[in-house]
């Protein structure tokens, strides 16, 4: 690797004079039966020995797979020997690396692809589709993803049969630890993804009422994604009993391997994925929204030569509902997608929020007349929103899974 290389990592080049105290702390992978192994040791004696860095296993956060290592500056110490490049002294660690998934953005349209406006507030007319009393388990949607807000379609439920059920709320919760936090001091403005959560959760709802839908919050607001959350999201699932044999995972964020590093990545979600299988728990991941045929992962695994039992679904997006629609312009295609739901201008459930945008046109009434302006961009009080993407069309076919409407045959 050198200090150029560009790709779903971000890679900082470490030099022991190159902190301050007020360098972002970077974050490197271990397999937690590493961390009470001799190479823990040897790496913090070895970095220690040669500059002011030191590594700080993440405390919070459910370490279920992997745990977060820290490398922190600290400002006081001294080290014992001469600076020189540290990252020969500590070879028994992973590389210094940020691992972050992309998230399977929303479709941004351009001029080449008129008609489809991307996330808009839209005023829906309509009740929430009713929830009937099962015979027995509801089964469960295990949505990773943003934060799902409150909404007037799932408030009014009793306390004892929720839809939305936070998975940071269980008894042995779920804890993505510090990094997802939302920050202090967020500015009015929406969030590249602020409201996706509560968007998928609102198209499970009105296709599968009678499912519960565990939010499993892995993506800020902003989109980000790190890969140590989504690892130990799935080993979580794998743990919980929140979730059995015939639930589903809907996963809308995917990657593209282009380092050296996400080999081993790679290795560690297909493993994680097999624990999940094996419990009987079927993901269905997103195709991603780049128009490229390049396999995105985990999506790709979905065509991989895998144990009959290994249920995982990888989907992308139609313009129109029908197994013979074409794909969506800005949906990700290939022999690795396997199924197709529609993604395109759906409308669903939204936080109730007003953001910093304002109308286009304000035309101030006069002597009595109704003033007019144009709609204001980012105004949600309505709940509702029109939103693209390949996220959605996971997000519809993991609701048809729970409703037990599979087109096809496992």
């Amino acid at each position: 690797m050198s200090q150029n290389d560009v790709g779903p990592y971000q890679y900082t080049r470490f030099h022991p004079d190159a902190g301050t105290a007020e360098t972002p702390t970077r974050i490197a992978l271990m397999r937690p039966a590493d961390v009470a192994a001799d190479r823990f040791a040897r790496a913090q004696e070895a970095l220690s020995a040669v500059s002011k860095w030191r590594l700080q296993p993440e405390e919070r956060g459910t370490h279920g797979f992997v745990v977060p290592v820290r490398m922190v500056y600290d400002a006081e110490a001294e080290p014992s020997r001469a600076p020189e490049v540290a990252l020969s002294k500590i070879t028994d660690l992973q590389a210094w690396l940020d691992p972050m998934l992309l998230g399977a953005v929303a479709y941004k349209p351009s001029a080449f692809t008129r008609g489809d406006l991307g996330r808009v507030p839209v005023a829906v007319q309509m009740a929430p589709p009713e929830r009937t009393k099962p015979s027995g388990r509801r089964r469960v949607v295990a949505l990773l993803d943003t934060a799902v807000a409150d909404h007037p379609w799932w408030s009014g439920d009793p306390a004892d049969d929720r839809f939305i059920v936070d998975a940071e709320s269980v008894p042995k919760k779920w804890d993505p630890g510090p990094r997802l936090e939302p920050p202090s001091n967020r500015t009015p403005e929406l969030a590249e993804q602020e409201g996706h959560g509560t968007f998928s959760a609102g198209l499970i709802r009105q296709i599968a009422p009678n499912a519960r839908v565990l939010a499993v919050r892995i993506m800020a607001d902003d989109g980000t994604v790190y890969g140590d959350h989504v690892l130990n999201a799935l080993q979580w699932i794998a743990d919980t009993s929140e979730m059995v044999s015939g639930d589903v995972v809907c996963l809308p964020v995917g990657f593209r391997p282009i380092l050296p590093a996400d080999g081993r990545y790679l290795d560690w979600l297909a493993e994680v994925l097999g624990v999940v299988a094996n419990k009987g728990v079927t993901v269905v991941t997103s195709a991603g929204n780049e128009g490229r045929t390049d396999p995105v992962y985990p999506a790709a695994f979905a065509s991989s030569v895998l144990p009959e039992e290994f249920w995982i679904r990888s989907v992308g997006a139609t313009n129109v509902d029908g197994d013979d629609a074409p794909a969506a312009y800005y949906s990700n295609v290939g022999q690795w997608v396997t199924d197709w739901e529609v993604g395109t201008s759906v409308v669903s459930t939204f936080p109730a929020v007003n953001a910093a945008a304002t109308p286009e046109f304000d035309l101030k009434g006069t002597d009595g007349e109704r003033g007019r302006q144009t709609a204001d961009p980012d105004d949600f009080r309505s709940g509702f929103a029109r939103w693209s993407g390949t996220s959605f069309s996971a997000a519809i076919h993991a609701a048809k899974l729970a409703a037990g409407k599979d087109r096809r045959k496992r």
